[in-house]
């Protein structure tokens, strides 16, 4: 496993920007496709066959249904820009809206889940969350031939090749993405605050992906409040359950598979419940405030640093120099990949700024009281837009400032260039 991962990441810091690469990358997903495709046959499972797309608000198949909330317009001013190509960035992140759709708890009668993905399958329907639109958003689960689409987009293949285990409750917190830190906190983690609004559930048990990082474990253990089993279910294995509950996504991010033409997709407006996100908010600190010793936050002035010995693909290059003036201004440097969930709740739940680099430490900012200045430090991409974070702090009533820096002319693919930030810009924001 830690040899895929090598190679998996050497890939995308390097290799991918380069057609051939991309072409061997796709060559062998095709190979890899035939070959489940042909030990799906083999097995002849009883779930493998076509299906048909719905959303979950149109299944017809639901036995319960509770609304928790109804549809929410949101207002998504622009954000501020500065920095290296400040002006292109800001016409790409245009002021605009939408309305999140209502957010409901659903109950069906004989229904599989398959882990590492955010479907439902139940008699010849593929149930998909009412974020997800199958003509325009891929999946994962396509990568490997477990999901094959027909071109209508009506319509779709399963291609399992494991045998279906059973239960008699579970309530899914199965996704395609749930092992991200950020996809976790916001779009599976509010469904266990929005489920325990309905005592009818209480003892249900929870489904959750495998091989989850200790701290979504730990941000699941303080929610659970229930004291609900935990079940983990396989990546890509089928589980039936005779009653199954399904919660409406939260939020939402499409996930972008690498192209053969390594293109920067269409803009995509994220969505996210301020309905959700605020209970989330709620729930976290007051279940924090109820654990001996652990209420106590940090400074009011917030810097989420990435550590010397951070994995993450994009690094500041003169991050010592910023370090300096933020310490300078009296601001808290907390290094978010060495801290445990709590940890990062503590340091964001009394925060009035919060400056970090762009990444999933960010989404933090959900536990940060309403109306917190957040400063966050990026690198400029041509062609990209800033929605997911933009978005993110709007819904949270938050006011974000994108202070950008250009990327080092390095042989690193395009979106993994580490960058440099002028502190001179940051000077306004004390």
């Amino acid at each position: 496993m830690n040899t895929i991962k090598f190679f998996a990441d050497f890939y995308r810091r390097f290799l991918s920007q380069f057609l051939i690469f991309r072409l061997i990358k796709h060559l062998l997903l095709f190979l890899v496709k035939k070959n489940r495709k042909l030990r799906a046959m083999h097995s002849r499972s009883v779930l493998s066959g076509s299906y048909k797309w719905i959303a979950l608000a149109e299944t017809q198949g639901i036995i319960f249904r509770q609304c928790i909330t109804a549809p929410e317009k949101i207002f998504l001013p622009s954000p501020s820009f500065t920095g290296f190509g400040a002006a292109e960035a800001s016409m790409r992140t245009p002021t605009r809206d939408h309305t999140f759709p209502e957010i409901a708890i659903f109950s069906f009668d004989g229904a599989t889940i398959v882990g590492g993905t955010d479907f439902v399958l139940q008699g010849n329907q593929m149930i998909h969350h009412d974020l997800y639109i199958p003509s325009e958003h891929q999946c994962p689960a396509e990568n490997i031939g477990l999901i094959d689409r027909h071109k209508d987009n009506k319509t779709v293949d399963l291609w399992l090749t494991l045998a279906p285990s059973s239960l008699e409750s579970g309530v899914s917190m199965i996704s395609q993405c749930s092992g991200n830190y950020a996809h976790w906190l916001t779009e599976t983690l509010p469904k266990l605050a929005l489920l325990d609004s309905i005592a009818l559930f209480d003892r249900t048990p929870l489904l959750i992906d495998d091989h989850l990082h200790p701290n979504i474990i730990q941000s699941l253990n303080l929610l659970n409040k229930k004291n609900r089993q935990v079940i983990t279910v396989s990546k890509w294995a089928p589980v039936t359950v005779n009653q199954l509950i399904a919660i409406s996504n939260p939020g939402y991010e499409r996930y972008a598979s690498n192209g053969l033409l390594s293109k920067e997709p269409e803009p995509y407006v994220n969505k996210f419940s301020a309905y959700a996100l605020k209970l989330l908010r709620e729930s976290i600190i007051n279940a924090l405030l109820e654990l001996k010793n652990s209420g106590q936050s940090h400074s009011d002035l917030v810097y989420l640093a990435r550590s010397h010995s951070s994995k993450n693909l994009r690094q500041i290059i003169n991050a010592t120099e910023l370090e300096a003036f933020l310490d300078a201004q009296h601001v808290q440097r907390v290094e978010s990949d060495h801290l445990t969930f709590i940890q990062q709740v503590q340091a964001c739940m009394s925060a009035k700024l919060i400056v970090s680099p762009i990444g999933a430490a960010l989404t933090n900012m959900i536990f940060a009281p309403t109306g917190c200045k957040i400063i966050c430090l990026s690198p400029y991409y041509d062609d990209a837009n800033y929605f997911y974070y933009a978005n993110l702090a709007a819904t949270l009533g938050h006011e974000i400032h994108f202070v950008l820096g250009q990327q080092a002319p390095t042989d690193k693919h395009p979106m993994h260039k580490d960058y440099s930030i002028n502190v001179e810009l940051l000077k306004p924001y004390f």
